[in-house]
């Protein structure tokens, strides 16, 4: 992935897997677009860990993302207990 991109895609569907990619790829030339088919999960017991360590954000991204969340929830908290009579 390049520097500039901060958006990966991954296409997880039947035997049309790399049109739909293709089709990501040229709408969003910036995002980094990987694909797979579907049966190939079931055929390939290891496949499901090799697609989830191409799609994890790295530390970094994951810890900020993961502050994001808590304030996302935080605010929808807050919003709540305002909300309530």
């Amino acid at each position: 992935m390049s520097a500039q991109s901060a958006l990966k895609i991954g296409v997880l569907f039947n035997c049309q897997h790399e049109t739909l990619a293709i089709a990501l790829r040229a709408l969003l030339p910036h995002a980094e677009v990987i694909s797979y088919e579907l049966a190939s999960v079931h055929r390939d017991p290891a496949l499901p860990a090799v697609i989830h360590a191409a799609l994890t954000p790295p530390p970094l991204l994951a810890d900020r993302l993961a502050v994001l969340r808590q304030y996302a929830a935080r605010l929808a908290r807050l919003r709540d207990a305002a909300e309530a009579p």
